[in-house]
């Protein structure tokens, strides 16, 4: 709807990265073209991804748990949103980058793979940080590395899985965009409000609160430079881990 709204200042798109740089790899068809449909106005915060372990898994970090899955393969496994979603595509890309075989279990509920994880049916899963909080504070999952290139504030024990894979950085992320043939001028002055708002202390703390880091909402450039990086970087994985269109 969006796509195709007439590009006047008074339709935008509140966008996901799902929607933006995976989905148009993971489907053989969409009803919209992601980068020639909209146009960037701003960002509006990262949402990285823990890599995350029943306590009773033999591994307090991400090298340490790649010497347990390649020194007793087939033990370890996964609870993923399934292969196509970020957390098993993330999932699949520290396996091929760590050359380890650790298998996924696809949940179609992940409250069913989360409580799984907790019961040591299955050892790893990957959740945001707003579905993963109450677990790492109550003890039930530990958390063994972010997905984001930078430790995040409030979770800065956490090391960055970087850390071990120099580059790696796939967060979810939100960014509002327009209709394609937006005039530049509006695109500047909804990208100025959101900035303002964007830097507000207790939007920052608030967000933070709720797992979402932000810095502002950069200037339309930034923003497209960004969301075409990501659609270039996700592209590579999708490749790589062998994801076919569907």
């Amino acid at each position: 709807m969006a796509a195709r709204a007439a590009p006047d200042g008074y339709t935008f798109f509140w966008a996901t990265a799902a929607a933006l740089v995976t989905n148009p790899y993971t489907f053989k068809s969409l009803p919209y073209d992601a980068i020639k449909d909209f146009v960037p106005v701003g960002k509006v915060a990262d949402g990285p991804f823990l890599l995350l372990a029943n306590p009773d898994v033999a591994a307090k970090t991400l090298p340490e748990l790649i010497v347990l899955a390649k020194s007793d393969p087939g033990k370890l496994t996964f609870a993923t949103d399934g292969p196509r979603n970020f957390s098993g595509m993330i999932a699949a890309w520290i396996n091929r980058l760590a050359g380890t075989e650790i298998e996924q279990v696809p949940y179609a509920r992940m409250p069913q793979g989360i409580q799984d994880t907790i019961a040591g049916r299955v050892q790893l899963t990957i959740l945001a940080i707003p579905s993963a909080a109450p677990f790492i504070q109550s003890g039930s999952l530990r958390p063994l590395a972010i997905s984001m290139k930078q430790r995040a504030p409030g979770y800065e024990n956490i090391p960055p899985i970087a850390d071990t894979f120099p580059g790696f950085d796939f967060s979810g992320w939100m960014a509002v965009v327009a209709p394609s043939g937006t005039p530049a001028d509006i695109l500047q002055r909804m990208n100025r409000e959101m900035d303002l708002v964007l830097k507000q202390p207790e939007i920052v703390q608030r967000l933070r609160e709720i797992g979402f880091y932000t810095t502002g909402a950069g200037t339309p450039d930034e923003t497209g430079d960004f969301i075409r990086a990501q659609f270039d970087a996700w592209g590579h994985v999708v490749k790589e881990i062998g994801i076919q269109p569907e």
